[in-house]
């Protein structure tokens, strides 16, 4: 039985909310930028703007449905309410609300905010698992920006979520020759080697291929990963030493990778696991057990202080070893 594991940070800021929308220095200065010179924006527009900026999410959802009231059918609030609804963790409303915003675009729309909403209505299908109307609207924004980076990058996240990983590779690769800065030049290397273990029959994922691999990401620049008293080999120990392959599973050859999602305090205690990427009960349950059973880490930060961290860590179940 051979075992393997990776993690990645999946923070949220304030602690009680949880980010579903990817924040990058790019995305962030595009989304501030946006129509702010066309003459036509609301003086609440602009402060809905402001604050989305500095992720005043409550303060800028109030800016722009004041925006909506002098305006209802202004495209430009009602995809930001789309924005914010998906970073409050609720994707249902947040298609609801950017689809609105879609079918009032026209030819007059900045095709920059058109590219954006694609990809945020990609972001919220993502969070809702419907992975093939997440592949459209991502599609719509690599088409309307195909020198774009960061939305190759995206593309290539949800292909790789439908483990269609020549597809991955290729858009990562893509991306890769955009000159990609920061977060997106290290998800775009990540995949692609990602890609290529998976491709060559090697299935061990290290940690940093499967945090560029997921498209839950942290909304500060500047987070640390809680850690396994000793460290990741310590940690790879813990797991071989005291996971134990459900007999029945072994027996019938099954085996595969399981993911369980882990939820740390500013102290390192975990404090909730659950399994998001699963193989059948007996594995899930074992990969999960296995999770809790382990000690206090060493507290995540966000921007240098403890703070509430999510990290994967990744089991992996192999019947012929």
């Amino acid at each position: 039985m051979a075992l393997t594991m990776g993690c990645a940070a999946v923070m949220a800021a304030p602690v009680k909310k949880k980010t579903a929308v990817k924040k990058t220095a790019k995305t962030e200065k595009l989304r501030v930028e946006m129509n702010l010179n066309q003459g036509k924006a609301t003086d609440s527009f602009k402060k809905g703007q402001e604050a989305y900026k500095n992720m005043w999410y409550d303060q800028a959802e109030t800016y722009f449905k004041e925006a909506l009231a002098q305006n209802p059918e202004d495209a430009y609030s009602t995809a930001y309410l789309g924005s914010i609804k998906l970073y409050n963790e609720d994707a249902q409303e947040a298609v609801d609300l950017l689809m609105s915003a879609i079918i009032m675009m026209d030819e007059t729309t900045d095709p920059a905010f058109k590219a954006w909403t694609y990809s945020e209505m990609s972001a919220a299908y993502f969070e809702l698992k419907q992975y093939d109307n997440a592949l459209d609207f991502i599609n719509h924004a690599v088409e309307l920006s195909p020198a774009d980076a960061h939305y190759a990058v995206e593309r290539a996240v949800v292909k790789f979520r439908k483990r269609d990983y020549d597809g991955a590779s290729m858009d990562a690769e893509y991306a890769l020759t955009l000159s990609p800065e920061g977060d997106d030049l290290e998800r775009a290397e990540g995949l692609v080697k990602a890609c290529e273990n998976i491709l060559s029959g090697n299935n061990v994922v290290t940690p940093t291929e499967i945090i560029v691999a997921e498209r839950d990401t942290v909304a500060a620049d500047n987070v640390v990963l809680p850690e396994f008293p000793g460290g990741r080999k310590a940690m790879q120990e813990f797991i071989k030493t005291n996971v134990k392959y459900p007999a029945k599973a072994k027996k019938k050859g099954v085996g595969g990778t399981v993911v369980v999602e882990c939820n740390f305090d500013p102290e390192g205690n975990m404090i909730a696991s659950q399994v998001v990427e699963g193989i059948n009960k007996d594995l899930d349950d074992e990969a999960l057990r296995v999770c809790q059973a382990m000690p206090k880490f060493t507290p995540g930060t966000i921007n240098g202080r403890p703070g509430h961290v999510k990290m994967l860590i990744q089991v992996k179940f192999n019947a012929n070893k």
